[in-house]
C-alpha cells in the first residue's frame, strides 16, 4: 500500500492535504492515525482543523512533550 501511495504523489505525509499544526513532531502513520480519527469524529471537511486543534492540546497537556508519560498535574 505505501508504494502505491508513494506513485500517485509521494509519501502520504509530504501531501499538503495531510499537513495540520503540529504534524511534524508524528510519524508517517501517527499522523495517519490522527487525521483517521479526526475524520470519524468531526468529518472530512474539519479533519485538519480538528486535528490541529487536538495536537494543540496534547502540546498543552504533555508540557511540551507529545508523550503520554507526562504528568500534567
Amino acid at each position: 500500500m505505501e508504494k502505491k501511495e508513494e506513485k500517485k504523489g509521494g509519501c502520504f505525509c509530504k501531501q499538503e492535504e495531510n499537513q495540520f499544526y503540529w504534524s511534524d513532531k508524528l510519524t508517517c502513520d501517527q499522523r495517519k492515525k490522527v487525521l483517521e480519527v479526526c475524520q470519524e469524529l468531526w468529518g472530512e471537511k474539519n479533519k485538519k482543523e480538528k486535528a490541529s486543534q487536538l495536537m494543540s492540546i496534547m502540546y498543552i497537556e504533555t508540557n511540551k512533550t507529545f508523550s503520554p508519560s507526562v504528568d500534567n498535574g
